[in-house]
Protein backbone atom coordinates (compact mmCIF):
# COMPACT_ATOMS: atom_id res chain seq x y z
CA UNK A 1 0.00 0.00 0.00
CA UNK A 2 1.46 3.38 -0.97
CA UNK A 3 2.08 6.07 1.61
CA UNK A 4 -0.71 8.29 0.20
CA UNK A 5 -3.18 5.39 0.28
CA UNK A 6 -2.18 4.62 3.89
CA UNK A 7 -2.59 8.26 4.96
CA UNK A 8 -5.95 8.44 3.19
CA UNK A 9 -7.07 5.25 4.93
CA UNK A 10 -6.04 6.63 8.33
CA UNK A 11 -7.87 9.91 7.68
CA UNK A 12 -11.03 8.08 6.62
CA UNK A 13 -10.84 5.96 9.78
CA UNK A 14 -10.35 9.04 11.95
CA UNK A 15 -13.33 10.78 10.33
CA UNK A 16 -15.45 7.67 10.93
CA UNK A 17 -14.30 7.54 14.56
CA UNK A 18 -15.04 11.25 15.04
CA UNK A 19 -18.52 10.84 13.56
CA UNK A 20 -19.14 7.84 15.82
CA UNK A 21 -17.95 9.77 18.88
CA UNK A 22 -20.24 12.71 18.05
CA UNK A 23 -23.22 10.35 17.66
CA UNK A 24 -22.31 8.54 20.88
CA UNK A 25 -21.93 11.79 22.84
CA UNK A 26 -25.28 13.04 21.54
CA UNK A 27 -26.97 9.78 22.50
CA UNK A 28 -25.66 10.11 26.07
CA UNK A 29 -27.16 13.53 26.65
CA UNK A 30 -30.10 13.44 28.99
CA UNK A 31 -33.34 14.83 27.56
CA UNK A 32 -34.38 18.24 28.81
CA UNK A 33 -37.07 18.14 31.47
CA UNK A 34 -40.56 18.72 30.16
CA UNK A 35 -42.56 21.65 31.55
CA UNK A 36 -44.03 20.85 34.94
CA UNK A 37 -41.34 18.33 35.90
CA UNK A 38 -38.38 18.81 38.18
CA UNK A 39 -34.92 17.78 37.06
CA UNK A 40 -32.98 15.91 39.73
CA UNK A 41 -29.28 15.40 40.11
CA UNK A 42 -27.91 11.91 39.54
CA UNK A 43 -27.63 9.74 42.62
CA UNK A 44 -24.22 10.42 44.16
CA UNK A 45 -23.94 6.80 45.23
CA UNK A 46 -24.65 5.43 41.76
CA UNK A 47 -20.94 5.13 40.84
CA UNK A 48 -19.40 5.39 37.39
CA UNK A 49 -19.26 2.85 34.63
CA UNK A 50 -15.58 2.22 35.46
CA UNK A 51 -16.57 1.42 39.06
CA UNK A 52 -18.86 -1.33 37.80
CA UNK A 53 -16.20 -3.03 35.66
CA UNK A 54 -13.81 -5.72 36.84
CA UNK A 55 -10.20 -4.61 36.97
CA UNK A 56 -7.14 -6.02 35.29
CA UNK A 57 -3.52 -5.90 36.40
CA UNK A 58 -1.71 -4.07 33.57
CA UNK A 59 1.91 -3.14 32.97
CA UNK A 60 2.77 0.35 31.77
CA UNK A 61 6.28 0.87 30.42
CA UNK A 62 7.93 4.13 31.47
CA UNK A 63 11.40 5.48 30.61
CA UNK A 64 13.85 5.29 33.48
CA UNK A 65 15.58 8.42 34.74
CA UNK A 66 18.94 8.58 32.96
CA UNK A 67 18.52 5.07 31.56
CA UNK A 68 18.15 3.80 28.01
CA UNK A 69 15.40 1.37 28.99
CA UNK A 70 11.69 1.05 29.71
CA UNK A 71 10.61 -0.15 33.14
CA UNK A 72 7.29 -1.85 33.89
CA UNK A 73 5.01 -0.29 36.47
CA UNK A 74 1.93 -2.28 37.45
CA UNK A 75 -1.47 -0.60 37.54
CA UNK A 76 -4.94 -1.88 38.26
CA UNK A 77 -7.17 -0.57 35.48
CA UNK A 78 -10.85 -1.09 34.60
CA UNK A 79 -11.13 -3.99 32.15
CA UNK A 80 -13.24 -2.01 29.68
CA UNK A 81 -11.92 -3.88 26.63
CA UNK A 82 -11.16 -2.65 23.12
CA UNK A 83 -10.53 1.02 22.51
CA UNK A 84 -11.52 1.98 26.06
CA UNK A 85 -8.73 -0.19 27.47
CA UNK A 86 -6.21 1.26 24.96
CA UNK A 87 -7.27 4.71 26.19
CA UNK A 88 -6.87 3.68 29.85
CA UNK A 89 -3.32 2.45 29.18
CA UNK A 90 -2.27 5.60 27.31
CA UNK A 91 -3.95 7.90 29.84
CA UNK A 92 -1.94 6.11 32.53
CA UNK A 93 1.29 6.75 30.62
CA UNK A 94 0.41 10.41 30.08
CA UNK A 95 -0.42 10.86 33.79
CA UNK A 96 3.07 9.62 34.59
CA UNK A 97 4.62 7.01 36.84
CA UNK A 98 3.96 6.47 40.50
CA UNK A 99 7.59 5.48 41.12
CA UNK A 100 10.27 8.14 41.59
CA UNK A 101 12.91 6.64 39.30
CA UNK A 102 10.68 6.76 36.20
CA UNK A 103 9.46 9.61 33.98
CA UNK A 104 6.39 10.23 31.83
CA UNK A 105 7.10 9.46 28.17
CA UNK A 106 5.41 12.61 26.86
CA UNK A 107 5.72 16.24 27.93
CA UNK A 108 3.07 18.06 29.97
CA UNK A 109 0.10 19.23 27.93
CA UNK A 110 -0.03 16.24 25.58
CA UNK A 111 -3.39 14.46 25.66
CA UNK A 112 -4.94 11.54 23.85
CA UNK A 113 -7.53 12.45 21.21
CA UNK A 114 -9.13 9.73 19.14
CA UNK A 115 -8.35 6.04 19.66
CA UNK A 116 -9.24 3.49 17.02
CA UNK A 117 -8.55 -0.23 16.73
CA UNK A 118 -8.60 -1.72 13.25
CA UNK A 119 -7.76 -5.41 13.07
CA UNK A 120 -4.42 -5.85 14.80
CA UNK A 121 -3.55 -2.14 14.77
CA UNK A 122 -4.27 0.52 17.39
CA UNK A 123 -4.28 4.10 16.10
CA UNK A 124 -3.56 6.88 18.59
CA UNK A 125 -3.97 10.60 18.00
CA UNK A 126 -1.76 12.51 20.42
CA UNK A 127 -2.76 16.15 20.82
CA UNK A 128 -1.44 19.42 22.17
CA UNK A 129 -3.69 22.37 23.12
CA UNK A 130 -2.02 24.72 20.63
CA UNK A 131 -1.56 22.08 17.88
CA UNK A 132 2.20 22.47 18.22
CA UNK A 133 4.49 19.93 16.54
CA UNK A 134 6.06 17.13 18.55
CA UNK A 135 8.72 18.45 20.95
CA UNK A 136 12.36 18.22 20.00
CA UNK A 137 14.35 15.57 21.85
CA UNK A 138 17.40 13.41 21.38
CA UNK A 139 17.26 10.05 19.63
CA UNK A 140 17.29 7.99 22.87
CA UNK A 141 14.51 10.06 24.46
CA UNK A 142 12.39 9.86 21.30
CA UNK A 143 12.89 6.09 21.07
CA UNK A 144 11.77 5.64 24.68
CA UNK A 145 8.77 7.98 24.27
CA UNK A 146 7.51 6.19 21.16
CA UNK A 147 8.11 2.66 22.43
CA UNK A 148 6.66 3.43 25.85
CA UNK A 149 3.34 3.78 24.00
CA UNK A 150 3.88 0.94 21.54
CA UNK A 151 5.19 -1.64 24.02
CA UNK A 152 2.54 -0.85 26.64
CA UNK A 153 -0.27 -1.44 24.13
CA UNK A 154 1.14 -4.33 22.09
CA UNK A 155 2.45 -6.28 25.09
CA UNK A 156 -0.61 -5.49 27.18
CA UNK A 157 -3.48 -6.29 24.81
CA UNK A 158 -3.96 -9.62 23.07
CA UNK A 159 -4.69 -9.22 19.38
CA UNK A 160 -3.00 -5.84 18.91
CA UNK A 161 0.30 -6.27 17.12
CA UNK A 162 1.04 -2.73 15.90
CA UNK A 163 0.48 0.91 16.86
CA UNK A 164 0.11 3.84 14.46
CA UNK A 165 0.87 7.24 15.97
CA UNK A 166 -0.68 10.51 14.85
CA UNK A 167 0.16 13.97 16.18
CA UNK A 168 -2.69 16.51 16.20
CA UNK A 169 -4.61 14.42 13.68
CA UNK A 170 -1.75 13.97 11.24
CA UNK A 171 0.75 11.25 10.67
CA UNK A 172 4.24 12.70 11.08
CA UNK A 173 7.32 11.27 9.35
CA UNK A 174 8.92 11.26 12.81
CA UNK A 175 8.36 12.87 16.20
CA UNK A 176 11.83 14.34 16.65
CA UNK A 177 13.82 13.23 13.61
CA UNK A 178 14.95 9.75 14.68
CA UNK A 179 12.10 7.18 14.77
CA UNK A 180 10.09 6.53 11.59
CA UNK A 181 6.41 7.00 12.48
CA UNK A 182 5.06 6.82 8.91
CA UNK A 183 4.04 3.21 9.49
CA UNK A 184 2.54 1.22 12.35
CA UNK A 185 5.20 0.06 14.81
CA UNK A 186 5.62 -3.31 16.50
CA UNK A 187 6.88 -3.82 20.05
CA UNK A 188 10.60 -3.57 20.76
CA UNK A 189 11.35 -5.94 23.65
CA UNK A 190 15.04 -5.02 23.50
CA UNK A 191 14.18 -1.71 25.21
CA UNK A 192 12.62 -3.42 28.24
CA UNK A 193 14.75 -3.35 31.37
CA UNK A 194 15.52 -6.55 33.19
CA UNK A 195 15.35 -5.66 36.88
Amino acid sequence: MSRNAWITSILVLLIAVAAGLVWWQMSLRAPAPTPGTVATAPDADAGTVADDLPTIDAELYFPGVGAMALYAERRELPDAGGEAFVRALVDGLIAGPEGGSLVAPLPDGVTLGAVFVSGDTAILDLRTPDSSPPPSMGSAREMLAVYSLVDTIVLGIDGIERVALLWNGRQQPTFAGHVDTTRPLVADRALLATR
